[in-house]
């Protein structure tokens, strides 16, 4: 095998750049998560990306909350599938990879305070979190 090869996709070099988020696999599995974190509009591309995160840098509002915890996970999770499939030979499908993400930040904002608005509701909503749930059990405070 060539190791400069994405080991996603086998069609281009292993770089950053084509890793987050121009590689065919983690395209599909950006595709299936922007929706959750509000970022329909964003295009695979990590500039796009990152330039949507610095423009919502300042803001508390839990739309942003949520694309960080989104983005972050995907980073994550699509560098760890990469390396699993380096190190161990094992690989998943997009889709699996993409709700391991969509769980990861599922199961972060519930362990997050938030103060009630019908924005919060909403997000909560969409997550499948359930307002009358206890989701006030975390250490950290995030306003909407």
């Amino acid at each position: 095998m060539n190791m400069m090869c994405c080991l996603l996709c086998y069609k281009d070099y292993d770089s950053h750049d084509h890793l987050f988020f121009s590689c065919y696999y983690s395209t599909q599995v950006w595709f299936h998560i922007r929706a959750h974190a509000e970022m329909e509009n964003v295009q695979p591309v990590w500039s796009d990306v990152f330039t949507e995160m610095i423009q919502r840098k300042a803001s508390k509002r839990i739309e942003v909350i949520v694309a960080r915890l989104t983005v972050a996970a995907a980073a994550y999770y699509i560098w760890k599938e990469r390396n699993t499939r380096l190190f161990q030979n094992n690989a998943r499908p997009p889709d699996k990879l993409a709700q391991e993400i969509l769980s990861t930040v599922r199961y972060k904002l519930m362990g997050l305070k938030f103060k009630e608005s019908a924005r919060m509701a909403r997000m909560l909503e969409k997550w499948n979190i359930r307002g009358d749930e206890d989701y006030d059990m975390g250490a950290h405070s995030i306003l909407s």
